[in-house]
């Protein structure tokens, strides 16, 4: 690798990462400038009203968080191998993108379904 390359890879991962700064600082000051409105942001500028549905949703979001974290290997592992058994068995060069879409969505639910299968039944796969 040389250094042009590298300044180009570090420029190009700053540039993307500013713009999903820049993202979420907007949606943070549409939260504060709409009161009462449900912007998805990851910080917490305005404190929303408690609601149920709310608290639900949280509760589930935070779940699927805390079950990849508790098995980070197993969904990489997971996630691979998945994509591995799709490119042999359909020949995804030819495909049509709506059918690499739906294909992508379902094996991507498949394996949070298993992170959150192992979740609820509090097992967690490491072998150290």
């Amino acid at each position: 690798a040389n250094l042009s390359y590298c300044l180009w890879v570090i420029a190009y991962c700053l540039t993307l990462f500013v713009s999903f700064v820049v993202a979420d600082l907007m949606l943070v000051f549409t939260k504060l400038l709409v009161k009462g409105s449900a912007v998805p942001s990851c910080w917490r500028a305005v404190k929303a009203p408690d609601s149920r549905e709310q608290r639900q949703a949280e509760a589930v979001h935070v779940c699927l968080i805390a079950a990849i974290n508790k098995n980070q290997l197993l969904f990489c592992l997971l996630a691979n191998v998945m994509t591995g058994i799709v490119n042999v068995m359909i020949d995804t060069i030819h495909s049509r993108a709506a059918l690499t879409l739906c294909i992508l969505h379902l094996y991507m639910f498949l394996n949070c379904f298993i992170m959150y299968i192992l979740h609820a039944k509090n097992i967690v796969l490491k072998f150290w």
